[in-house]
């Protein structure tokens, strides 16, 4: 007794006093890391202490050779209301086939039941019901074989949107022989929506979905040669007996998170203030990795400036083999960016197969504008929709069209107007007039991702026409009153959510002599279609006229 006496004082010492806050354990500590000064208080005003979080914890073995992945997942949460079952999202399986597999679900260590709901979507059926309050913990062993990607064909089609109605994931989940892409291999339950209902899964259009704020823990055991990449604070690489390298990242409070395992990559980086910009690439696109880190630096800090700052201590860029006209896709602290785009800049003769002296004049340029402009464009999405939470798929103009008005922005800040102007009629509102010169029919751009017949529709309507409204709001208001305002609806909805309706609403709140001309402008822009009163013909200045397509395609059909 008098032995124990001493290690009973000091257990009760350190215990938090009663009505305290409960203490992070160390794995949600490391979790916490990621986050920059200042940003757990700002997360806590909105989402409450950020240990309560839904914890996700995944331990995996990937093996490249094999394309598979094996390994345990763990979800700790607290529900709201006395439950009986949980639903997991897994976005791989909604394209075809079910690649990845769970199995052996326990529920606080008991044996539950998994029950399919669709394609993408398993329930999880405890052994009993669980009171509300009561943190839960979800653990299932993980089974993956993951698709080969598309390989042989011209980096021009990975590029090319499809404008047929397949569902795609624009190789998010695929195999290469330098990268797999391991995007949605974590289950997590669907995002809850304001109203209480639960958001949609992919449709093959757009974004593959968005989730709960939680906290993440990934460990990634790879071969000798390979190496885990993925977002936040990176903890530490340890050796293991086999010859491999475990991996692992902690990431606080986080909507979504990427997992991608390369060879041959190469990293470098560039201090910003108190966020390190890292950039993983192959290492024979060394060269445009380190313009795009460059690049990237400065169009984060101008961004910063005037939207705040973004929350995690490190922001990663990664070339990725995407297709189907990706250009990057954007995660909470880590954005990956086409690796077909990079080769294309990089050496458009060699990657098309061309002497040097067969590359148009200007191809070089304007493919760096492209790119640069797809790298601005993911940044944007750091704060539209990964502080602003928003519905990728039920809503997609309320990120997407402000991201790319954003992006358009920052180009400006950085290289100035006329640069912004080049690249508005390239990409915004030039690849709409592109679009509709090619037959397509102007629509409204305020839907939902299954609305839309095939990609490039979508991309036309809301990344081509839909940032249009927020290019007349800045008319409207003034250019240092729009940028004011922007920080405004940031600053509103950090942590929080927001809808399609949100930055008009924020916008009529402050300025209420605009509030029916800002509300009429965003009915013309987003569920009317006015786009070629608004955009100008639908013609490209030095592209041939519809008329003259048309006469090309007659031809090519005889």
């Amino acid at each position: 007794m008098r032995s124990t006496m001493p290690l009973l004082a000091l257990w009760l010492a350190l215990q938090p006093p009663a009505g305290a806050a409960e203490v992070a354990s160390p794995e949600v500590q490391a979790c916490l890391t990621s986050l920059r000064e200042g940003e757990r208080g700002r997360a806590e005003a909105v989402l409450g202490p950020l240990q309560a979080l839904p914890f996700l914890e995944a331990d995996l073995v990937v093996e490249p050779a094999e394309r598979s992945v094996a390994g345990r997942v763990s979800l700790a949460w607290t529900p709201k209301a006395a439950s009986r079952s949980l639903e997991l999202r897994l976005t791989p399986n909604a394209f075809g086939s079910a690649v990845v597999r769970l199995h052996q679900p326990l529920v606080n260590g008991e044996p539950a039941t998994l029950v399919p709901v669709a394609d993408d979507l398993v329930r999880v059926e405890f052994p009993r019901a669980l009171p509300a309050g009561e943190r839960v913990r979800v653990e299932l062993q993980l089974l993956a074989r993951v698709p080969r990607g598309e390989t042989g064909s011209s980096p021009l089609s990975a590029l090319a949107p499809s404008s047929v109605g397949g569902r795609a994931d624009h190789g998010a989940f695929a195999a290469y022989p330098e990268a797999l892409s391991l995007v949605g291999i974590l289950p997590r339950p669907p995002v809850t929506l304001p109203d209480g209902s639960r958001g949609a899964g992919p449709t093959g259009i757009g974004d593959l979905a968005l989730y709960d704020a939680a906290n993440v823990l990934l460990s990634v055991t790879v071969p000798r040669g390979w190496a885990a990449v993925s977002a936040g604070a990176a903890l530490g690489e340890t050796a293991t007996a086999q010859g491999g390298t475990r991996f692992r990242f902690g990431i606080a409070a986080t909507r979504d998170v990427a997992l991608l395992v390369t060879r041959g990559y190469r990293s470098a980086r560039r201090q910003l203030a108190d966020v390190t910009v890292e950039s993983l690439f192959p290492g024979d696109l060394a060269r445009p990795a380190e313009r795009l880190l460059d690049e990237a630096a400065e169009l984060l800090s101008a961004m910063e400036r005037r939207l705040g700052p973004t929350p995690y201590r490190t922001l990663r860029l990664v070339a990725a083999p995407l297709t189907g006209g990706a250009g990057g896709m954007e995660f909470p602290g880590l954005v990956t960016l086409s690796t077909p785009l990079v080769q294309l800049t990089e050496h458009p003769g060699r990657t098309l197969g061309l002497s040097e002296a067969d590359v148009p004049a200007g191809a070089t340029e304007t493919l760096g504008a492209l790119l640069d402009f797809a790298l601005a464009h993911e940044l944007a999405h750091q704060w539209f929709p990964g502080l602003v939470g928003s519905d990728p798929i039920a809503a997609p103009v309320a990120d997407e069209a402000l991201a790319q008005a954003v992006a358009l922005l920052a180009v400006e800040w950085t290289h100035g107007a006329e640069a912004a102007r080049a690249v508005d009629a390239q990409q915004v509102s030039g690849a709409y007039r592109m679009w509709r010169m090619l037959g397509g029919q102007d629509a409204a751009a305020d839907r939902a991702t299954s609305a839309f017949p095939d990609e490039t529709t979508y991309a036309a309507l809301v990344y081509g026409k839909a940032p249009g409204l927020h290019v007349r709001q800045r008319a409207l208001l003034g250019d240092s009153v729009f940028v004011r305002d922007l920080r405004a609806y940031v600053d509103t909805h950090r942590w929080g959510w927001a809808d399609a309706n949100s930055l008009t609403a924020l916008l009529s709140q402050r300025h209420p002599g605009q509030a029916e001309t800002l509300r009429a402008l965003q009915r013309r822009w987003w569920s009317e279609a006015h786009g070629d009163e608004d955009l100008g013909a639908a013609e490209v200045p030095g592209m041939p006229s519809e008329a003259e397509v048309e006469k090309l395609m007659r031809q090519i059909e005889r």
